[in-house]
């Protein structure tokens, strides 16, 4: 009979990350003097109408069952409760607001996305970027925008945790173009020359291109996908040229332009670094060089006066480097000499005049071979070009250098160079230098003939060896 009400209107509000119930006390006969409250199969007794919950934690249930308690006869609990079940509402991602980017082509554009959640839980970012690139552990976008790409973008940067909790905010990227622009160019005004000189002009560009080069309206090279083009000439003829470089990238399109002036070479070579090699009693080589290419010639004398001797002329062979021994001297007599050389336009330059003693003694001394080549195919056949070098030096000067009874040419102070026919069968051949005292010596190197295989593949075929195709070449190396 002491049996109280059940507890009535059981409302709850939570936050986080808590839960607060209240109640009333039931109606009717018998009072109730306390309550009993489960709370998550914890046992409270109180008199108080209401129970809060504050560690309830993230999306964690707070769930009550409320009895209410009479004191009377040993005391009696009602015969029903009161219950409710209550979960911490989810928090959804919070993202730190993103202002609108501008950026220019070519340049990095970084954006960070900083999330947070209050929860603690897992979040995952995303975005529907069509350009760029997008992290989504770390919520960071990169992208440097291309040449063409100028525009406004317009993306979604998202996230969102396990419980369907969302974030999203849009984000618009204004990519500004940035023209093609020669960036550096040479020669930087308009250049003149001599006719033969070879002339580079060049461009530099702040991004890939297509370039073309022109010379007086003519297309004359093109350069695809550059940042740094190179025009070289050195057939123009006297006159004025202009020299047009167009770089286009399919969107702008930039050019650079020269008046490029040829002159007609008025210039004498120039003649430095004269000497003579000790003289025998007979000869003596003289050398100099050039500033450019030029023919050689040595004017001598005894007497002071004019170059009265006979004169050594190498007018053939443009060299920078000339050497020209004189013969048939007289013994222990001052010789006074001039070298001179003229240039492929006719401009000539004679040099100081300079002298020289003939020696008494008789030369005995042999030129030395320091090395001696052939450079020939590996499967050599009758009639194919075999070219023979050869370095030699002397006290007084190397004059003639055969190889096979070949003269060669001579290209420097002591190169000679020069080819001969391939005979029928392998062969030694002699390679002679003689110098001015008519002292001589010589080396020896040997070439094999080819013999192509008879079985398709192996064996034979001297120097080349078997089954050995193309043209690759050997050299072969003497030294005396």
């Amino acid at each position: 009979t002491y049996i109280p009400p059940a507890p009535i209107n059981l409302e709850n509000t939570s936050g986080n990350f808590w839960v607060n119930h209240n109640w009333d006390e039931g109606t009717g006969s018998n009072i109730t003097d306390r309550y009993y409250v489960n709370v998550n199969s914890v046992w409270y007794y109180t008199t108080n109408t209401f129970h809060n919950d504050t560690n309830v934690g993230p999306h964690n249930w707070s769930n009550i069952t409320v009895f209410a308690y009479n004191d009377s006869g040993g005391g009696t609990m009602s015969s029903t409760s009161k219950t409710a079940n209550v979960q911490v509402a989810n928090n959804d991602p919070v993202q730190t607001d993103i202002a609108d980017k501008t950026v220019a082509e070519g340049v990095l554009l970084t954006i960070s996305l900083i999330v947070s959640d209050a929860d603690g839980d897992t979040l995952t970012n995303s975005s529907n970027n069509t350009n760029g690139s997008f992290d989504e552990n770390t919520g960071e976008f990169t992208w440097t925008p291309g040449y063409g790409d100028s525009g406004v973008y317009s993306w979604f940067f998202n996230t969102s945790d396990e419980y369907d909790g969302n974030v999203s905010q849009l984000v618009n990227i204004t990519v500004t173009n940035v023209p093609l622009t020669i960036t550096s160019s040479s020669p930087p005004g308009n250049p003149t020359t001599t006719i033969g000189t070879a002339q580079t002009f060049s461009i530099q560009l702040n991004w890939t291109a297509d370039v073309e080069w022109y010379i007086n309206g003519s297309s004359v090279q093109f350069n695809s996908s550059t940042t740094a083009a190179y025009y070289t000439n050195n057939s123009a003829g006297v006159g004025v040229h202009n020299v047009t470089a167009i770089a286009s990238d399919g969107n702008d399109t930039v050019s650079k332009q020269w008046e490029w002036t040829v002159e007609v070479d008025a210039a004498a070579p120039i003649i430095f670094n004269i000497s003579n090699l000790t003289p025998s009693n007979n000869s003596v080589t003289i050398t100099w060089q050039t500033d450019e290419p030029s023919t050689s010639e040595v004017r001598y004398k005894i007497d002071v006066g004019v170059y009265d001797l006979i004169n050594v002329t190498n007018s053939t062979v443009l060299v920078v480097n000339h050497s020209i021994t004189l013969q048939n001297l007289i013994n222990n007599t001052k010789y006074f000499y001039q070298v001179n050389s003229t240039d492929s336009y006719g401009n000539l330059n004679s040099s100081t005049e300079h002298d020289f003693i003939t020696s008494n003694d008789f030369d005995n001394e042999d030129p030395v071979i320091l090395e001696s080549e052939l450079n020939r195919s590996s499967n050599l056949n009758a009639g194919d070009i075999i070219r023979v070098n050869v370095t030699v030096t002397d006290n007084i000067g190397v004059v003639n250098v055969t190889a096979d009874g070949i003269g060669l040419n001579r290209i420097d102070f002591n190169k000679w160079t020069g080819t001969i026919e391939a005979s029928s069968s392998s062969k030694t051949i002699y390679v002679y230098a003689y110098d001015a005292a008519g002292n001589s010596n010589y080396t020896t190197e040997s070439y094999t003939i080819y013999v192509a295989p008879t079985n398709g593949g192996g064996g034979g075929g001297g120097g080349g060896g078997g089954g050995t195709s193309g043209e690759a070449f050997e050299n072969i190396v003497c030294t005396e």
